[in-house]
């Protein structure tokens, strides 16, 4: 993913998520670099494993008994500001999440038939005139768009997860964006990992339903986010509203 990609102003999957719990919300996410955690820069990992192996240089592994946390950690980190940095641990685990979705002949032979780490960026009428939008595709061909997940629970259990992390937001906003740019209609798949042994892997593909409650949440957010950026006015929430539990 480009650094253009990151600072572009634009309304993103991530950022819709944002926007829908209150365009203050949405403000501070894009304004503020949060933490990098273990658990992204193994997720980081994990997708240039699959995607971009011939980039795993671009990680680099803290091989000690102290923690990133540490003094040493840290200049490590400082030092290798451009790579993804892991403790020889986490790589570990990143490379049994690896094989167990390379041992998934049917999943390689689709990854290898698509296109990977595509940047889309694409503009969307709203009631308040054109906004710029993106999007960063994990893969896809002129068929399918792929999506590689993570659990730290049973795969089986992903579509709870993928209500939780309203993920049908992210499947129809791909969808649309990929259909803008050259008018073919894909299927969309998540392709799901166990973070713990034995560490099994399913393939779930969206339903219409499932994308048509996920455009539902983007097109409010469109509204949102398009009245936002024209008045300059990021509200939280609503204080003077009772809520009722």
């Amino acid at each position: 993913m480009s650094k253009d990609y990151f600072a572009r102003r634009a309304l993103s999957n991530s950022g819709i998520k944002r926007i829908l719990q209150s365009p203050a919300h949405f403000k501070y996410y894009t304004d503020n670099k949060g933490a990098d955690t273990a658990a992204m820069r193994q997720g980081r990992a994990f997708h240039l494993l699959i995607l971009q192996p011939k980039l795993a240089h671009l990680i680099a592994v803290f091989d000690a008994t102290k923690t990133l946390a540490s003094k040493a950690g840290t200049a490590f980190l400082e030092a290798n500001p451009d790579k993804i940095v892991l403790t020889s641990d986490e790589l570990h685990e990143v490379l049994l999440w690896t094989s167990a979705l390379l041992n998934n002949k049917k999943i390689t032979r689709l990854i290898d038939s698509c296109s990977v780490e595509h940047e889309v960026y694409n503009q969307i009428e709203s009631s308040f005139g054109l906004i710029d939008c993106k999007a960063m595709l994990d893969a896809h061909n002129d068929q399918v768009i792929l999506d590689l997940k993570t659990t730290d629970k049973s795969a089986q259990d992903f579509v709870w997860e993928a209500r939780k992390y309203s993920l049908d937001v992210q499947a129809a906003w791909y969808k649309a964006m990929l259909l803008k740019q050259d008018q073919r209609h894909r299927d969309f798949y998540f392709v799901v990992v166990e973070k713990n042994p034995p560490f099994g892997v399913l393939i779930y593909k969206a339903s219409e339903e499932f994308i048509a409650k996920g455009w539902e949440k983007c097109e409010k957010a469109i509204e949102i986010y398009g009245q936002a950026i024209v008045t300059d006015l990021w509200p939280a929430y609503d204080s003077d509203t009772i809520l009722t539990l």
